[in-house]
Parts: structure tokens; sequence; C-alpha cells
């Protein structure tokens, strides 16, 4: 999230060295080790399979956090400007990711959405490659359009007015930007409070006809928990606009893909198929849930009971009582016995 206001290079003050190697921390070891690990684990696994916008969702992550190293990678973190040339790519970069990782979320929750009972028609194939794909029309054209501005007046993308990393000094741009941003993540958010809604209903109808929703709830439920994580970043970035600067906001931005590594990867099926030299899981077959609805009307009849063959060596089930009178025991005895041998 880049939006409003920012510390810069001049007010971080004598702990900037700390916070910048805090940021670049998180940045390397979610984008160039957790990520992607557990998205290798989602595409190769057999037991741990997701949707493919849930790893879509995880590419755009580690794409941003590639981006947040590029000066790194230069060797130009620290010290005076970098190359103009850097900069300006980086500058163009970034401001393509976050738009990027927004829409990429909002398809996730469309996916989600989609999936479930009760819900709108199932995402053909057109639809879910729309859905993959408009992450990274987003990041064209956002990259596009401030890559134009910067090369048009390169003074404007420095490292400077942000430190951590390299901007465009365009309020303008990058106001539009945060709010096309925001408007893609309230969007996520409240399709997410939608689902909830519908869940609810649905678990109840089921419930009480004895059927069982079949919804992946623990995907959903960690889905919400990332989405109030992405709340309170919004929340915080816009609470900027009232405050002092602070580098609280980049901060917690570079947390972002560290946090999605923790509620999604923490499950037993991705931790079991990490867990490579433990024997495989006993494979259970799915419960059966019956209706509690009555799926016949039995009737009787006494026709049928008389042209019944009488074959005195056909057993017949009986439930008596009986009991050990020595023992002062009392029993129920099921068994089967000779029609002769019942007495009434």
């Amino acid at each position: 999230m880049v939006a409003f206001k920012r510390i810069s290079a001049d007010q971080i003050g004598p702990d900037g060295p700390k916070f910048l190697t805090a940021y670049l921390f998180f940045q390397v070891i979610s984008s160039h080790l957790l990520l992607p690990i557990l998205t290798s684990t989602f595409i190769f696994s057999k037991y741990a399979k997701r949707p493919a916008t849930l790893i879509s969702m995880c590419f755009t992550w580690i794409l941003s956090g590639v981006v947040s190293s590029m000066l790194l990678y230069a060797g130009e973190f620290r010290g005076p400007e970098p190359q103009k040339g850097l900069c300006i790519a980086q500058a163009a970069l970034l401001n393509g990711t976050v738009p990027m990782w927004s829409v990429a979320l909002l398809a996730f929750v469309i996916q989600v959405r989609s999936a479930l009972p009760g819900g709108p028609a199932p995402l053909n194939k057109m639809k879910l490659y729309c859905l993959l794909a408009a992450p990274y029309i987003s990041l064209a054209i956002w990259s596009t359009a401030c890559a134009i501005l910067a090369v048009n007046d390169p003074v404007n993308a420095n490292r400077s007015r942000r430190y951590f990393y390299c901007s465009l000094k365009s309020d303008v741009f990058t106001n539009l930007m945060s709010l096309f941003t925001a408007i893609m993540c309230f969007a996520a958010i409240g399709l997410q409070v939608q689902i909830g809604v519908l869940l609810h209903r649905n678990r109840r109808a089921l419930h009480r006809a004895g059927f069982s929703s079949r919804v992946d709830m623990q995907l959903i439920v960690r889905l919400s928990i990332f989405e109030l994580y992405i709340l309170i970043g919004m929340i915080m970035d816009i609470s900027t606009i009232f405050t002092n600067r602070s580098t609280l906001p980049d901060l917690f931005a570079s947390t972002i893909g560290f946090v999605g590594f923790l509620i999604f990867s923490l499950q037993s099926d991705v931790l079991r198929t990490w867990a490579f030299w433990l024997p495989p899981p006993i494979q259970t077959p799915p419960p059966v849930y019956l209706s509690r609805e009555p799926a016949f009307n039995p009737e009787f009849d006494l026709n049928e009971c008389e042209k019944a063959n009488e074959d005195w060596t056909e057993k017949v089930m009986v439930i008596g009582r009986g009991g050990l009178v020595s023992e002062g025991m009392s029993t129920i005895v099921i068994g089967r016995e000779d029609p002769e041998s019942v007495t009434h």
C-alpha cells in the first residue's frame, strides 16, 4: 500500500537503517523463500491443492517482494541516490504491484463465492482465465502510466521521498492508484461479508435437513483473517492523512506476504506434505450423511404375511428380556430363534 503521507529519508532519523533492515527482511524472506515453497506446494502436491486464484495471489506477493528488493540486488539501497534508470524502473513497477495483488485478492474471493451452494453459476474456463489475467493487466496499466510520467520528468523519480524504495513524486497519480487499490480491497471485503451471511443461512438449513455443507470452511476462515489484516493496513494507511509521517505503513505493507504465508500454510494437509518422511495418511472414505426427512413410507400388508412360506427352519429376529437370576443381573437379549420357540 503506497498512499498519502510517508516518511522521507530526511525525516526518518538515526533509526533509518534499522527500519530498512526490517523492511528488506520481510520482503526477502517471504518473496524469495517462504512464498515460493508454498506456491510450489499448491501446484505440485497431491494432497494440498488450492484454487488457481490463490496460487495467482501468492505469485503477486512474490513479484511484489522481488520489485521491492531491486535496490538491494544492485547494492544501492543505502548511500546516495540510485541510478536514474533503476530508480524509474522500481518506481514504475512498485506502483503497479499494489493494484495487482489487490485485484488478485478480489479474484480469489470471487472464485470462492462462485463455488458456494446458492451462489452464482460456477466459473467456466473463460471467466477463470479472465480472473487470472486481471491482476497482471492491472500491473501493466499502472506501471506503464507511472513509467511514462517518470520518463517525462525524471527528477520526480527518486528514493529520498520514501527512503525504503524509489517512488514517483506525483500526489495525483499516487492517490488515484491508492483509491483504485482501496476499491478493490473493500469490494473483496464486502463480498467476503456476503459469503459469511450466505454460509450462515445455508449451514442452518442444511443442519435442519441432516446434510453436510461440504464447504472448505478452513479456507474461508483463513481468507477472512487475511482480509481483516488488509483492512487494518488500509485504516493505518488512511490515518496518515491526519497524523505525522511514519514508517509504520511501509513496514506493515512489507509484512503482507509473510502474514499471507502463515495464514495459508499452517494447515494440516500442507504441513503433512512438507513432512515427506512420514508415511502417507490413511485414506478414509467420505462420510455418508443421511437426511432426516423420510425417504420412504412403509406400509404393513397382512396378506403378505399369510402368503409367506411357513418354513420352520427360517429364523426370525427376537428381542426379549432375559437375565441371570443367580447373579441378580437383567440384560436385553437380541438374537434369532425358531418361530416355534417364541413364546407369546
